[in-house]
């Protein structure tokens, strides 16, 4: 690791403007520890007094002493991002080799970052922790991580990941746990691959890393029309779903029961393709692996009775919303829309976007482009509002997937727009046309 990180951006009215760092200054130190990265920074600042040896732009050195108010009081500063480190795996069922080119440039970027991981909660299959990474992370305490583990099988795990060698997945969930690290655990679910007592055997042999262990996550493979034909993987289908479901259930009641809390769950996109309700996480303080698609409906309806008793009977006037939506969000959104249409002058009706960027199997709406949006949007005018399902977006710059941002959409449809969160709440609180301030 290189030594020192670089101050990007200094607050005018900061500690560390106010004590003369600047931007294009490099900290070496931070109270006698080398700065190496943005994390060491973060880490190591974690402190009321600090001691900084830092190299300034102009290429002096300097120490500057800082006493803050508290531990979490900021310094005012900014260091420059993570250099990330890249994924060397091949996996057969990477979603990186299935994009298409023209997409916003950072789904291009695989990485296979520790750091990211403890940061944001990407996923890594630790598969090239050095000796180095693992004395660090354990020092540093970057707990919880979030593995991906497919199958403990060695050998299964050696070609679902593309590689010719890798250090055995229970060897490494096993130094963890001698850390006390904790870690959140994913398995992409490949029908004829690493399901059935593949599957049995992966998630027992996970189970016994509790508590280290904190969830376990099961989410059916995506493919795209672009996935290399070579692999020969086949998607979870409706009738699959339900047989897989019948299947694991009991598995996860046993290992609920011994456990004496829940920490196997399913994404939700199983129980949508089986023509199931997705379960109530009612009483969890946080659902684990949200981002997984785990929750994702039960969220969206969790106020849906409070929200429902204060309907109106009728509107003053006629209002017509068009509602964006996949092929499985139309099974999600049904209950909200029927009940929303009794209300009289109000109509609701969800316009099914196909999946043109990524092909007819892809039917999840985070995965819907702005241009497929759009084409819909035109074969379905005249509604007085379209409602856009916020995951769709990235949040800072309201930027589609393909690169279109939500004005250029607004612009081309000359139309009402509207991101909706995934919250019932404001759902219809959009249908009624208030005003929601995002």
């Amino acid at each position: 690791m290189r030594h020192g990180v670089r101050v990007q951006h200094v607050e005018p009215d900061g500690l560390a403007a106010r004590y003369g760092i600047r931007a294009g200054d490099h900290l070496l130190r931070i109270n006698n520890y080398p700065v190496h990265d943005a994390l060491d920074f973060l880490y190591f600042s974690a402190r009321k007094r600090l001691r900084l040896e830092i190299k300034s732009r102009t290429g002096g050195l300097k120490t500057v002493c800082i006493q803050k108010r508290s531990e979490e009081y900021p310094l005012g500063l900014t260091a420059e991002p993570l250099q990330i480190r890249r994924c060397r795996n091949r996996c057969l069922f990477c979603f990186f080799h299935q994009l298409p080119p023209n997409l916003r440039k950072e789904l291009y970027v695989k990485d296979e970052d520790y750091r990211l991981s403890f940061l944001h909660g990407n996923y890594i299959t630790a598969t090239d922790l050095t000796e180095a990474d693992f004395t660090r992370i354990a020092r540093q305490r970057l707990s919880p991580l979030y593995i991906s583990v497919h199958t403990t099988d060695p050998v299964l795990r050696l070609k679902m990941l593309g590689r010719k060698q890798a250090p055995d997945i229970l060897q490494i969930l096993r130094r963890l746990r001698r850390h006390t690290i904790s870690f959140h655990s994913q398995i992409v679910l490949c029908p004829g691959l690493n399901n059935g007592t593949y599957l049995q055997r992966t998630i027992t042999e996970l189970a016994q890393f509790y508590p280290y262990l904190l969830s376990i996550a099961i989410v059916p493979v995506g493919l795209t029309k672009y996935r290399p034909r070579a692999a020969q993987l086949m998607r979870v289908t409706p009738a699959y779903a339900r047989g897989f479901l019948h299947q694991i259930e009991p598995l996860r009641q046993t290992l609920t029961r011994n456990l004496g809390r829940c920490i196997l769950f399913l994404s939700d996109e199983f129980y949508l393709l089986a023509g199931r309700n997705p379960p109530s996480y009612r009483g969890f303080d946080m659902v684990p692996q949200l981002e997984n698609g785990i929750g994702m409906v039960w969220q969206f309806y969790e106020h849906y009775g409070k929200a429902v008793r204060r309907l109106p009977k009728s509107l003053s006037q006629q209002r017509r919303v068009g509602v964006i939506t996949s092929k499985l969000g139309e099974s999600v959104l049904r209950r909200i829309i029927m009940r929303l249409n009794q209300i009289r002058n109000l109509r609701l009706d969800p316009l099914v976007v196909s999946n043109r960027l990524f092909g007819p199997t892809v039917t999840v709406t985070g995965l819907l482009a702005g241009k497929d949006i759009l084409r819909t949007i035109r074969r379905h005018p005249g509604y007085d509002t379209y409602f856009i399902p916020a995951n769709c977006l990235r949040p800072e710059d309201d930027l589609f997937l393909d690169n279109m941002s939500l004005y250029q959409l607004a612009a081309s449809t000359k139309s009402d727009v509207r991101v909706v969160p995934n919250d019932v709440k404001v759902f219809i609180a959009e249908a009624l046309g208030a005003i929601h301030e995002r």
